[in-house]
């Protein structure tokens, strides 16, 4: 008896938050939709829409070095479904934007969470690198700009690693400090 009447509170409690998440989505999506087919992105590349793609940091940036035009060269990686994904160089350096950094002190080494653990950066940067330049079958990637919060990064600027470097944004899409890299 106790276990239908849990059965059933649950079932009251959770059909109010199923609804509404999906009218959420109901709404959410439409914009979501309308914003992509407003994007350089998607005019650019005619890329076919995948739900929310408007969040993903490639787009947003793609769209920002579109709008300033700056000399930052995009290529797309075709093996992934995920509208956008690809990779953005300049010159012989990737920039990266997806990590989101943290710090371990005991280490003394930044970190990525890569499917929830956290791994040394150096690995997937030059995982990354050497994606790129498969990709591109060319080793033009010599080296990676990992975008990183400046807050976050003026609590340990004296981290170095071999061919990456750190650049302190304000956010993701901090356009004046990607500029930074062009000179």
């Amino acid at each position: 008896m106790k276990k239908n009447i849990t059965k059933i509170i649950t079932t009251i409690l959770l059909i109010p938050i199923a609804v509404v998440f999906l009218l959420f989505l109901l709404v959410l999506t439409p914009i979501d939709y309308y914003k992509y087919k407003k994007s350089r992105y998607y005019k650019d590349t005619k890329e076919k829409y995948s739900w929310l793609c408007t969040v993903s940091y490639y787009i947003k940036l793609y769209d920002l070095i579109k709008k300033e035009n700056l000399p930052i060269d995009y290529y797309r990686c075709n093996n992934d479904n995920f509208t956008g994904y690809g990779f953005f160089v300049y010159k012989d350096t990737l920039i990266l934007n997806e990590f989101d950094p943290c710090f371990d002190a005991e280490k003394n080494i930044w970190l990525a969470e890569i499917e929830d653990e956290y791994v040394d950066i150096k690995g997937e940067v030059e995982a990354a690198i050497n994606e790129c330049n498969d990709l591109l079958k060319n080793d033009i990637c010599k080296k990676a700009v990992v975008l990183i919060d400046k807050d976050l990064f003026d609590e340990h600027p004296d981290v170095k690693y071999e061919n990456i470097d750190f650049l302190p944004v304000k956010n993701d899409y901090d356009i004046e400090a990607i500029k930074t890299i062009l000179q």
